[in-house]
């Protein structure tokens, strides 16, 4: 039998995600079975399970995902780090870029189910405190770069901001999936108005 490539590995593995982010996207985590997931992929169950152990590992891929698209977006400094943005940028930059994933319903679900379901919860604890991290480098490049005098402790300050900006951004992702008359345009005026940066 032939061996894969590895870029074909990936290649399979993102068919795989992506094929899951629909049947998600479609019917949420809790009704989607993992032969929802083989029937969308067009593969066989063999080769799912080759990948993903369930559906659980399936959900963590697609976080994952959506995850590494909204870091690669704040993109990387010269040092290596997170690349300096202010709270304003990184909040509107966020939101902007949750606004196009067509699977947002799916993560405002997630987190719903999150309040219940221990599995999910261990996805949601392992995401949040690395956007917030990213959020917190971010910043505190940002902030030491100022011509202003920085805060007595940034490190503090850009944890608190961090958690202030992840409140706007979810803030923002239920309104989008829930409401019909949101505006979300007044909403990052508003953002833009209020953060430093």
């Amino acid at each position: 039998m032939p061996k894969i490539s590895a870029e074909r590995k990936q290649e399979r593995r993102a068919e795989i995600i992506a094929a899951a982010m629909r049947c998600f996207g479609r019917t949420g985590y809790q009704r989607t079975s993992m032969a929802d997931i083989i029937a969308e992929s067009g593969l066989s169950a063999g080769a799912i399970y080759g990948y993903f152990a369930g559906k659980q590992e399936l959900l963590e891929a697609v976080a994952g995902s959506v995850l590494g698209e909204r870091i690669a977006e704040i993109g990387v400094g010269a040092d290596g780090r997170p690349a300096p943005r202010s709270p304003r940028e990184l909040a509107l930059m966020t939101i902007r870029g949750l606004r196009q994933i067509a699977t947002l319903p799916l993560i405002v679900q997630t987190w719903g189910e999150a309040v219940t379901d221990p599995e999910l919860r261990a996805i949601v604890l392992r995401v949040f405190p690395e956007v917030r991290h990213v959020f917190e480098q971010s910043m505190v490049g940002w902030l030491r770069a100022q011509p202003e005098p920085a805060p007595a402790d940034p490190e503090a300050w850009a944890q608190g901001m961090a958690l202030l900006i992840v409140g706007l951004v979810q803030g923002a992702a239920v309104q989008t999936a829930l409401l019909d008359d949101f505006d979300g345009e007044q909403y990052l005026r508003a953002i833009s108005a209020t953060l430093p940066g």
